[in-house]
């Protein structure tokens, strides 16, 4: 039965004296709910005109820029901004979003496109950078002297940066005073600061053979077998289970 007609029958049952609690039982219907309907003279009207989107003056310059490739949410809303455009940016994101998954396969193959020329990150840049160019791809290699070329000053980062990595490897007797001035005029100047701070550490660690390794594989060790009791043990047990895992 549609909600008027059963609103209908609410007002005919009432009117002939039924109790409200037996006409919501024969209609199926909570009493409060027969009780609102009938303080406002009406059922609910839960069907609303549509009073459009304030995009939609804005939709065909949308999709002219989504055509020409722009997918930026927030330079989208930034020049529909400058045409008079009073909506949130969040808007624009949402059309985006939306536009972008009623076209899947321009979508797909907008990704897959990106996937293939994607540039590669700042980590492994930074290894092709520091690493023998020679040994590199032929598309790596060309990106490196490419960068090379565009940011001059790059050149004397990674010549510094490898004659750091030398020396940390032990592949140079140069003294590390020397190599941390040749950072500080460069893009390393912030690590050459580091470095020079603990610069006699870092300097025992290259001529000594100590090292702290075996200490900090012992405490995780004993981090470990404290886990392994979920810290209820006392220092008894905890003591003899480290002298037994010898």
């Amino acid at each position: 039965m549609a909600r008027q007609d059963l609103f209908d029958e609410a007002v005919r049952m009432v009117a002939a004296g039924t109790a409200i609690g037996s006409i919501a039982k024969a209609l199926g219907k909570d009493p409060r709910t027969l009780q609102r309907w009938l303080r406002t003279g009406h059922p609910p009207w839960h069907y609303r005109q549509s009073r459009g989107s304030i995009l939609a003056p804005y939709r065909a310059y949308l999709e002219r820029r989504f055509e020409e490739g722009c997918r930026n949410a927030a330079l989208l809303w930034r020049e529909l901004r400058g045409q008079g455009f009073p909506g949130r940016p969040s808007l624009v994101r949402v059309w985006v979003g939306r536009w972008t998954k009623a076209n899947p396969v321009r979508a797909f193959n907008e990704r897959s496109a990106a996937s293939a020329g994607k540039a590669p990150s700042i980590d492994a840049l930074s290894r092709m950078l520091t690493c023998d160019l020679a040994t590199l791809p032929d598309r790596s290699h060309r990106l490196c002297e490419r960068l090379l070329e565009i940011v001059p000053d790059l050149a004397a980062s990674t010549t510094a940066a490898r004659r750091l990595i030398r020396v940390l490897q032990h592949e140079s007797t140069e003294p590390l005073q020397d190599v941390l001035d040749a950072m500080k005029g460069t893009h390393l100047n912030r690590l050459a600061q580091g470095l020079q701070r603990d610069v006699a550490a870092v300097q025992a660690a290259l001529e000594t053979p100590w090292t702290t390794s075996p200490v900090e594989g012992q405490i995780n060790r004993l981090k470990l077998i404290k886990r392994a009791m979920y810290g209820r043990a006392g220092l008894k047990l905890l003591r003899q289970r480290v002298l037994e895992t010898v």
